[in-house]
């Protein structure tokens, strides 16, 4: 296998100079670079040069049918060049080709100097062929990381198989978004895989590699989809803003959803660690919190979560949180209800409110006021659901309300109950059997007339 060469009849007449100026694997050329004129060497050094033709590989690539060079004066030992270019060789399919010179020139005294020869280029090699689609097998749920793979060699093997190449990637092309490059310098036709992505769509293709030639074309892809699992256990939740009868519960996305999405959250609350009795809120999409209300106040709650994916796989419960609801101050009493009615006094009493608030209510607060917005009122207290309300005007009405408290503070006013005094006198009915409570009514005169109005009576002694 030759890269350079000369060809030089005798001293005194042409030559050709050539060397391999560079091969191309891709395109199996080889491109050369040639020089061609007529060698001074030796007596005469200085003479006429006539029809010059320098053929490579059979074709005329310098032709010249008149006068190439004339006298010069320069009676120097040297080589004149009458052409100098580059040519490309293509070598077959098996890498070789062969360069031939052939050229002459007619030079002093009508000598006729011709020369020609044949060369081997180094040979270029070749690259091997595409190997077999690959064949898979694992990647299912019971083990949706991992996927073994097999091919077949190529048919053929070019400048040698000295490395294979296995891709397995997220697109098709499998240059972009590899998830793995296996490339070892032996061949071989098996291969596993570890560390897939779950639930994903992949793409496996494989190419041989030889050392002299390069990086061969890769095969057709294998697509597969690895399985999935059940999402790993999310993380203990979070409760905040609690209160008297309600809180916050929040979680976190579980660290690995098993390959699908997220599709639901199962909430369960407890008012017992082991979760007997639970009530269970189920939250779909990606949502992560959720506000629980209606709760019983200083009672202990217990929250755990699990997550469901898009391919119906349930995670474990996570650990559970618990946090205790707080004591408010009461809820409102209903309203009073008289039990006794004086011309100065009325005694009222009520029920305990509804919801004391999660602590034991120690006493109430009664409000009367004669306004029916409870402007201006006076007030009592008392330890128990009643309470007699004295020195009060006789025969008018009074507006009365109660809140309750307990050992956080006072709750709300209930609804105001209206009430009368009586007037003080007495009748007796028709019958004679019974009195009956009697006001005095006053004619008053007003401008364009008189209207009645009752009269306050003031009891005896005041």
């Amino acid at each position: 296998m030759a890269t350079s060469g000369t060809i030089r009849p005798s001293s005194n007449g042409i030559f050709i100079k050539w060397s391999l100026a560079s091969q191309s694997v891709a395109n199996n050329t080889s491109t050369v670079s040639v020089t061609f004129g007529w060698g001074f060497q030796g007596a005469p050094l200085d003479r006429q040069l006539d029809n010059g033709v320098l053929r490579i590989n059979g074709t005329v690539v310098y032709q010249n049918t008149g006068r190439v060079k004339n006298y010069t004066g320069d009676h120097t030992a040297r080589d004149h060049t009458v052409w100098s270019g580059s040519r490309t060789i293509s070598h077959n399919s098996s890498g070789a080709a062969t360069l031939t010179l052939s050229g002459g020139m007619t030079g002093y005294s009508g000598h006729r100097s011709e020369g020609s020869a044949s060369y081997a280029l180094t040979n270029i090699p070749r690259l091997p062929g595409t190997p077999g689609v690959p064949s898979v097998s694992g990647h299912t749920d019971s083990d949706p990381t991992t996927a073994s793979f097999s091919w077949t060699a190529p048919s053929n093997v070019g400048a040698g198989l000295d490395r294979r190449q296995i891709i397995v990637s997220r697109t098709t092309d499998p240059l972009v978004g590899p998830y793995v490059i296996n490339d070892v310098a032996n061949w071989g036709t098996t291969f596993s895989a570890t560390g897939l992505p779950k639930g994903t769509t992949l793409y496996a293709s494989v190419r041989a590699i030889s050392n002299d030639a390069g990086w061969a074309s890769f095969s057709a892809n294998r697509t597969f989809t690895t399985g999935t699992t059940v999402p790993s256990t999310p993380a203990t939740p979070t409760l905040s803003g609690i209160g008297g009868s309600s809180m916050t519960v929040s979680w976190t996305a579980p660290s690995d959803t098993g390959g699908g999405n997220i599709t639901s959250y199962e909430v369960q609350r407890a008012t017992s660690s082991t979760f007997s009795g639970a009530v269970s809120t189920t939250l779909t999409g990606g949502s992560r919190s959720l506000q629980v209300t209606g709760l019983a106040h200083t009672t202990t709650y217990y929250y755990r979560v699990r997550a469901t994916n898009d391919s119906g796989k349930v995670s474990a419960w996570s650990a559970a949180a618990s946090a205790t609801t707080l004591a408010t101050a009461p809820a409102a009493p209903p309203a009073p209800a008289a039990t006794s009615r004086q011309a100065t006094s009325l005694t009222v009493e009520w029920s305990a409110p509804a919801d004391s608030g999660g602590a034991a209510v120690t006493g109430y607060q009664v409000q009367w006021s004669t306004s029916a917005s409870m402007s201006a009122p006076s007030s009592a207290t008392t330890a128990s659901p009643s309470l007699t309300i004295a020195n009060l005007n006789p025969s008018t009405q009074y507006h009365v309300r109660v809140r309750a408290v307990n050992s956080v503070g006072s709750g709300t006013y209930g609804a105001a109950t209206a009430l009368r005094t009586t007037s003080g006198l007495r009748v007796a009915n028709p019958a004679g059997t019974e009195w009956q409570e009697a006001d005095v009514w006053l004619s008053v005169a007003v401008p364009g007339g008189y209207e009645w109005r009752r009269c306050l009576v003031k009891p005896l002694g005041a």
